[in-house]
């Protein structure tokens, strides 16, 4: 989809991963309160389990958990890994922006990486990609393609439009049919808002990447001998930001 990266020092890749595991640690807490209705605002980090406000050392990105052994100081009750690989995670998409985008995108690169990941595991974890994130996205990816990309901005309209409309057909067909959601909202939006980063032409691809995921994961699970009911739930979300994060970084496929 772009030229290709720009050179950088390796200290600028540095500099960009602390950054990324620092920001990780934020979106981690982003990615566990939204669902429970809880501030990301206000309120100290504490264990969840006991309530303990956590020390500045146990807040320290990768080496705080590391340091517990991923046990609470306190209760030692498990800490979800959760936190790690956001952590984790948050970094690779700072790396993985640099090695990928020229610098002139890198910031809305990492940004958008960054809102996709936490959607994921959002979704991953508790079905639900939460409204605070899905819309401003779909709003940002318009204004990115008005800032970067005027002449296409109208793909870029169509694409939101676009994205919902689909999804949004699929589920009202799913419901007529079954008397019940087959997708949800978030799902709806999450479209939109890849539409509104990638236009019109980057959304077969995506759908084409996110639903391969999603079968795959789905047969690999049924490999390992996971019994999968017929009407079993899947995060479809997650596998909806895997393919937005691919093509924005690579651009669709070439069909015919």
């Amino acid at each position: 989809m772009f030229d290709g990266p720009d050179p950088v020092s390796a200290e600028f890749v540095v500099l960009i991963t602390v950054f990324g595991l620092v920001m990780g640690s934020f979106l981690g807490t982003v990615a566990e309160r939204l669902p429970k209705g809880q501030s990301i605002v206000f309120g100290r980090s504490h264990c969840d389990h006991c309530g303990t406000v956590l020390r500045l050392w146990q807040l320290i990105p990768v080496a705080g958990w590391i340091g517990q052994f991923g046990l609470c100081h306190f209760c030692k009750a498990r800490i979800s890994p959760i936190y790690l690989v956001m952590e984790l995670g948050a970094a690779a998409v700072c790396v993985w922006s640099v090695a990928a985008v020229p610098q002139a995108i890198l910031i809305p690169s990492v940004a958008l990486g960054w809102i996709l990941l936490t959607l994921a595991v959002m979704d991953w974890r508790h079905l639900l990609l939460s409204d605070a994130l899905t819309l401003p996205l779909l709003g940002s990816g318009l204004v990115i393609a008005w800032i970067f990309w005027p002449q296409r901005f109208g793909d870029h309209v169509l694409g939101a439009l676009g994205g919902g409309t689909l999804l949004f057909g699929i589920n009202a067909a799913y419901r007529r049919l079954r008397r019940k959601d087959g997708l949800g909202l978030g799902d709806v939006k999450l479209a939109g808002a890849a539409g509104a980063w990638l236009g019109f032409e980057g959304l077969p691809t995506v759908f084409v990447i996110a639903s391969s995921a999603a079968l795959f994961a789905l047969l690999v699970r049924r490999m390992s001998g996971t019994m999968i009911a017929w009407n079993a739930k899947v995060a479809f979300g997650s596998y909806l930001c895997l393919g937005t994060w691919i093509v924005w970084l690579y651009g669709p496929i070439a069909w015919g």
